[in-house]
């Protein structure tokens, strides 16, 4: 069913079988979702839809695309953000809303999302947005927002916001240098990296002010008249993801050719490698020896793909869904491990393969279901048990393939001694 047709038909549906097709769409694009969400129904529609982006096996890998949102015309209030603060989630596109009627947007902690400029038609009077890389709040001019959040960001000017009914304004942990444009705003509740010979008059002048960095507003004044240092908010240091991209989603810096002489058919199209035969495997330049490595694929009608690991054992990517599981079934080790499942999906669908390789212990987690569980190369390649390579790359094959990857994360671990 195209986009335009999903839109068309959900509408049609009791409000509670709405959500459910919806939540079931959202899983077939993003396969690192993990499908739990909460909603609100009035007057027979749905007005409220919470959702989690934070990934089930790599954590900012979960909810990248919202498109079949969009289904759920009455919609008024949205959360697509981690469900605790110390979490990241992995949206960063906001294009799917635009034209809906949201008044309420939470959208924090995703640090991959840069741009608000499909807001700019949305009918918003509440917007989260901090702990993101969002800098620009220009297409939030002339919004009616009364409540913003744009703490831990790369803010650094609030002239577009000037003239809001702002009442309540996180911008802590930013690089905003210029208070003034909140003169005259009905302000109750301010956060800010303040500096008292910069921003006390200001402040001052904003007679509606009941609380400052989450002080009653005449505690605040007192610390700040007699701190020997100006009161600022400490910037929160902000961990790196664990898992670090194998691919950067622009072009194909970091890989090369396995076989320069062979014809090159991978192409970067919509943050995506994309492979079309003939073509040759690529290999990363990087080597790994412990590690977790995650990525996301699609198949079409002719695929004979696969990656392998430290440049040798091969997780085979097939069109063999519904087939018993084998030694060369998707989700193996190929000629050494069968699974115990063979949990492939249909060609044409975005799956998730995610695997743990320790030493010689291997963990496969196919679309969910963990289908290799610790096993061991030694034990399981009989008299081939004593080559375990330790060390390589990682090799994507795409002679025979039309195979397209996205989301190549490998988190390196060190393996315990004995």
């Amino acid at each position: 069913m195209t986009d335009e047709m999903f839109e068309t038909t959900i509408p049609t549906l009791p409000p509670q079988e709405q959500v459910q097709r919806v939540v079931a769409r959202l899983l077939e694009l993003n396969p690192g979702f993990n499908g739990k969400e909460t909603h609100k129904i009035e007057n027979g529609v749905v007005t409220e839809l919470a959702i989690s982006t934070v990934g089930t096996l790599v954590p900012t890998v979960g909810m990248t695309d919202m498109t079949p949102i969009k289904a759920l015309k009455h919609l008024k209030k949205l959360v697509a953000a981690p469900p605790a603060a110390n979490q990241q989630g992995s949206l960063f596109d906001l294009s799917s809303l635009q034209g809906m009627a949201l008044t309420w947007l939470a959208c924090q902690n995703n640090p991959q999302l840069r741009d608000l400029s499909p807001l700019k038609s949305l009918p918003l009077t509440w917007l989260s947005c901090g702990g993101t890389q969002v800098s620009d709040l220009t297409p939030l001019a002339g919004m009616r927002l009364t409540t913003l959040a744009v703490n831990d960001t790369a803010v650094e000017d609030l002239s577009p916001i000037a003239g809001m009914p702002l009442r309540v304004l996180w911008c802590n942990n930013t690089k905003i240098g210029d208070l003034s444009p909140l003169k005259g705003m009905p302000l109750q509740e301010l956060r800010c990296d303040f500096v008292m010979v910069r921003d006390a008059d200001i402040l001052r002048s904003i007679r509606t002010l009941a609380r400052i960095n989450d002080l009653p507003v005449v505690s605040f004044w007192k610390r700040a008249e007699t701190s020997t240092v100006p009161l600022m908010a400490a910037r929160a240091a902000k961990a790196l993801p664990d898992f670090k991209p194998l691919f950067n989603g622009k072009d194909m810096t970091g890989w090369r050719a396995r076989t320069p002489s062979q014809p090159d058919g991978w192409r970067v199209r919509r943050g995506a490698m994309v492979n079309t035969p003939p073509s040759s495997d690529i290999v990363s330049d990087q080597k790994f020896d412990n590690f977790e490595f995650y990525c996301e694929y699609k198949t079409f009608r002719r695929c004979y793909s696969g990656v392998l690991l430290r440049g040798r054992y091969r997780i085979p990517i097939l069109n063999d869904a519904g087939q018993p599981p084998s030694v060369t079934c998707s989700g193996s080790v190929y000629e050494l491990i069968a699974p115990t499942k063979n949990a492939s999906k249909p060609p044409d669908t975005w799956q998730a393969l995610y695997v743990k390789l320790v030493g010689s212990t291997v963990t496969v987690i196919l679309n969910g279901k963990k289908v290799i569980d610790g096993r061991d190369l030694d034990e399981a390649s009989g008299s081939f048990g004593g080559d375990v390579v330790k060390s390589g790359p990682i090799l994507l094959l795409g002679s025979n393939s039309n195979v397209t990857f996205r989301n190549l994360r490998i988190k390196p671990l060190v393996a315990k001694e004995n």
